[in-house]
């Protein structure tokens, strides 16, 4: 029995590690670290690796989060993308709704 605790304890520190992976990759290449902090951090580490700030590209220096410019380098520095949906428009909204009303048929 206390074999199966640590097969889904692995399990979920795998899934823990995969998710901060892929938040450090979006936050700016910390796939590495993100990954390691999922895994031995858990909720606590994707946190982590979801907070602060991006590299750059040319000097591989830390920049803040807004920042367009390197402090060292002064090179261009793409700000970290916001995970916000964009609002649909009315032209997209008018056609779900007549999709909606076509597929609901008559009454």
């Amino acid at each position: 029995m206390d074999w199966l605790y640590l097969f889904f304890g692995l399990i979920a520190a795998a899934l823990f590690g995969l998710a901060g992976l892929l938040i450090g990759e979006f936050r700016g290449g910390r796939h590495v670290a993100g990954f390691w902090l999922g895994f031995l951090l858990g909720p606590i580490g994707i946190l982590l690796a979801g907070l602060g700030d991006t590299q750059c590209p040319a000097c591989r220096g830390w920049t803040a989060s807004d920042a367009t410019r390197c402090p060292r380098c002064h090179g261009a520095v793409e700000p970290i993308r916001a995970a916000v949906p964009a609002s649909p428009t009315a032209d997209a909204v008018a056609e779900a709704m007549t999709r909606a009303e076509h597929l609901r048929g008559p009454r």
